[in-house]
């Protein structure tokens, strides 16, 4: 049942439209958004490398001044005249001479280069420390400095230690900075100082760099690159002449706003089909699926017998409008036909019909006219005018036979007639009894309908060796509050052979050796004719044949 069920949703139009419609865009947007991904992944490899370059660019240009730092600071700790000429202390004139030829030396080499903000030498011999500075060092950051190269002046103890030159970080004055230490011989230290902060904060504003700029140790690296937030990008480069890093970090998100218009467009184009996929669903199901339902429902009412269904017309598709349409006049053609069609079943049932009254009734007159010769020839005077009245009632009865309808009571007293004349041929061969609810007594039935089972039961029932017992009953019962009337005829005879109970209960004809029988087939025929389909019967045996029959209990010649 599931699979049936499944079936049937999978080879609906609604389920056929929203599978292409889906297998159409879902491609479409997939491709879109897997185009957007690529350029938003080039995009930012291209951003990395390029901030790679540029401060590869940058680290080299600095490095290339840190290196000659190096080799000047060297060659005036190690080569110059001056600085030994206060090593050796000779009279002051050589030594105010010697300290403005150092102090100059330093303030030309300081206008060469854009990335030292201080040079400075250091002879213990003294204590003297002459430096020349730009115009940015404070007054606290060389005093800073001068404490430094006096805390490593302890390094010219050890003669391992010549020639030695190095960059340095440290910290002076709250300012990350670079500090060089050349050692010549003696009590002469060289050096040079940097601010690695100033550095930074020059390569911002000369580059536009909205992005964090960091000088760090290279062992800092790992512990940075975990504190970063994942929707950001690392990017570094190592100097060739000092142990430090210059890191850049990017916010993926501002980098993306240099995406081009026309990725953000195919972006927010992708973004739109996928959100106008289900109003595009909806819209198929309203202008398509809907009255395609609608239509689908109306077959299915039709095809179960309801012939006066109709579409209600309101405005919609051309096409289904003229489909709406076509089908309510099909349908009026066809309730129709099928109203001619029920007249002509019912023409033929009462032609069928007289066609047997005329070989039943000439029997009957023959077989009634012989009794009462019989019965006036034993003398028997009140028995044959008995039979006379009941056979003049029984005949005048049989004139109504085209009727459509008769009132109850006067099927009921036909068939009292009719039995009193069988008993009397009969003779006590049989009894009967005759139970109707006074409630429906009045109702409308087909003419003969009772009288034909009534007759059966006396061709088939009597038994010239028993009694039998013949049992007409009309109950009143109700179905959703519509009056109902039950008819059960039943005799105590051999009953309905059980060969033949299917064919009668399906309203099919029996024909044996003996031809065609008609008469329960005519009878079911003007039930299910005469009250629309709303009558059943049903034939079985229970201690011989019961026929039952249900129908509404009409009281107008009219039918509903």
């Amino acid at each position: 049942m599931k699979m049936k069920n499944f079936k049937s949703i999978y080879n609906s139009i609604s389920f056929k439209i929203i599978f292409y419609i889906i297998i159409i865009l879902t491609p479409l947007i997939s491709l879109l958004i897997y185009n957007i991904y690529q350029t938003h992944e080039s995009l930012l490899k291209q951003v990395e490398g390029t901030h790679k370059n540029m401060l590869q660019s940058y680290l080299t240009q600095i490095d290339t001044q840190l290196k000659n730092s190096m080799n000047y600071t060297l060659d005036m700790a190690l080569f110059q005249s001056d600085p030994k000429i206060l090593v050796s202390e000779p009279d002051d004139t050589d030594v105010v001479f010697a300290k403005y030829r150092i102090f100059t030396s330093l303030s030309n080499r300081l206008l060469s280069t854009n990335q030292i903000d201080a040079y400075f030498i250091y002879v213990r011999n003294g204590d003297y420390f002459i430096s020349a500075t730009q115009h940015g060092v404070s007054s606290s950051e060389l005093n800073e400095l001068k404490r430094y190269v006096l805390a490593n002046s302890e390094l010219t103890g050890s003669s391992n230690n010549f020639p030695k030159s190095t960059w340095t970080s440290t910290t002076i004055d709250k300012h990350n900075s670079l500090i060089n230490l050349s050692y010549g011989n003696g009590d002469i230290i060289a050096g040079a100082y940097t601010s690695t902060d100033r550095i930074k904060n020059e390569f911002t504003r000369k580059n536009f760099i909205t992005a964090k700029l960091l000088f760090l140790p290279s062992a800092s690296l790992n512990e940075v690159i975990d504190k970063q937030p994942k929707d950001h990008v690392v990017i570094t480069s190592k100097s060739s002449v000092a142990d430090i890093l210059l890191i850049e970090v990017l916010s993926k998100s501002v980098i993306l706003q240099s995406l081009p218009f026309i990725q953000k467009y195919i972006l927010l184009v992708s973004i739109f089909l996928a959100l106008m996929l289900p109003l595009l669903i909806l819209l198929m199901n309203v202008t398509i699926v809907k009255p395609l339902r609608k239509l689908t429902k109306s077959l299915g009412r039709v095809r179960v017998g309801d012939l006066k269904y109709r579409i209600d017309l309101h405005r919609s598709s051309n096409e289904f409008e003229i489909v709406n349409s076509t089908f309510n006049e099909m349908m009026d053609t066809v309730q129709n036909l099928k109203i001619n069609v029920y007249e002509e079943q019912i023409k033929v049932q009462k032609s069928q019909l007289r066609n047997l009254q005329l070989q039943i009734n000439p029997h009957f007159l023959i077989n009634s006219l012989n009794m009462v010769n019989n019965l006036i020839q034993n003398e028997d005077s009140a028995t044959a005018k008995k039979l006379i009245l009941y056979s003049v009632d029984y005949f005048r009865y049989m004139a109504k036979a085209d009727n459509d309808f008769v009132p109850l009571y006067e099927e009921i007293n036909h068939i009292k007639d009719y039995l009193e004349i069988q008993k009397i041929r009969y003779k006590d061969k049989f009894t009967y009894s005759i139970d109707v609810n006074q409630l429906i007594e009045d109702m409308l039935i087909p003419p003969m309908l009772i009288q034909n089972f009534v007759e059966n039961s006396i061709k088939y029932a009597i038994d010239m060796n028993k009694v039998i017992h013949l049992s007409v009953k009309v109950e009143y019962f109700e179905v959703d509050y519509y009056p109902y009337a039950k008819i059960v005829i039943s005799d105590s005879g051999i009953g309905y052979p059980t060969d033949r109970l299917e064919r009668i209960n399906s309203g099919k004809k029996i024909i044996d050796s003996y031809g065609e029988h008609i008469g329960i087939f005519n009878s079911v025929q003007r039930v299910k004719i005469l009250f629309n389909g709303k009558g059943s019967w049903n034939f079985y045996n229970d201690g011989g044949a019961i026929s039952e029959l249900r129908v509404p209990a009409l009281f107008d010649a009219i039918k509903e």
